[in-house]
């Protein structure tokens, strides 16, 4: 009897013990009890504890990986950072680009040597100055190179080109826009034939050899065409310049300097092996038709 009584008045106390919450409190003290379990592990573990709070933590909103701009005009002007995916490609091949140029560029010198001995000779019996001439261009990555070519002006060229402009007005302002001239009075008799046939640049399969150009690419600038350039010209930095490239096979001369920039741009952001081996067919279509030289 005794057993029974004590069993039922520890139930009474139990019962007394026990409070009802209301409804909008269970949530809270659910969340005080899972913090408080947390605090426990943590201590328990040893790591730090972070101070205790009434409200649920918050969900962190996942940011979806970032990817590259669809259907985007490589010639904008946008930041280069905005325009990073177009140099991956040009980038991972740049070993590739490499290997194929330093392999044509052994073979072709070895067979055009002879053509070379013989160009530099008639250069050299036509005309007052050295056969080659070489100047400084701007390159990949801004690094200054010195270009050769066969020398198709005057030794003099300077003199007789200030002297031309102040008699030709127009003549200098297509020299300002476009640093092109049509009719170049600089420009020798078997150096206007060399021209037309893209043979002047003949000599830089030494520098393609060398690293500081590649066979295709864009066209080699110097220093006071970066302006013409403009927020392009990072884009131009990001390939090594070629002895041919999309702009000599699109019109070349005939085209503007706008779009001759552009072309730069379209050649460095649409980059492949598959690309060059074309533009190096296309190459031997226009200096048979000898378009847009002069």
């Amino acid at each position: 009897m005794k057993q029974t009584a004590l069993k039922d008045r520890r139930k009474r106390d139990d019962a007394a013990d026990l409070h009802v919450l209301p409804a909008d409190q269970v949530g809270r003290e659910t969340v005080r009890m899972d913090a408080f379990l947390s605090d426990t592990i943590s201590i328990v573990a040893g790591l730090p504890v972070e101070p205790a709070t009434d409200t649920p933590p918050r969900r962190r909103r996942v940011e979806p990986p970032r990817r590259p701009p669809q259907n985007r005009d490589p010639a904008a002007s946008d930041s280069l950072h905005s325009r990073a995916f177009y140099f991956v490609a040009l980038r991972r091949g740049a070993r590739r680009k490499r290997a194929c140029d330093l392999l044509l560029t052994t073979l072709g010198g070895i067979v055009c040597l002879p053509l070379l001995a013989l160009i530099a000779a008639i250069i050299k019996l036509t005309s007052r100055g050295p056969a080659l001439f070489i100047h400084e261009r701007i390159g990949r990555h801004g690094h200054r190179f010195k270009a050769i070519k066969f020398r198709t002006m005057v030794t003099n060229g300077d003199e007789m080109l200030t002297e031309y402009f102040a008699a030709n007005p127009i003549a200098r302002e297509a020299w300002r826009r476009d640093h092109k001239l049509k009719h170049d009075p600089r420009v020798t008799t078997i150096g206007r034939w060399l021209r037309k046939t893209s043979l002047d640049e003949l000599p830089q399969i030494w520098n393609v050899w060398r690293g500081e150009m590649s066979l295709v690419g864009p066209r080699p600038i110097v220093h006071e065409e970066i302006p013409k350039y403009g927020d392009d010209f990072d884009i131009y930095l990001q390939a090594v310049p070629g002895i041919t490239g999309l702009w000599q096979v699109s019109g070349r001369n005939d085209t503007s300097y706008r779009q001759r920039v552009s072309l730069d741009v379209e050649y460095v952001a649409t980059w492949s092996l598959w690309l060059d081996l074309k533009i190096l067919l296309r190459t031997m279509l226009v200096v048979v038709g000898q378009r847009g030289a002069y």
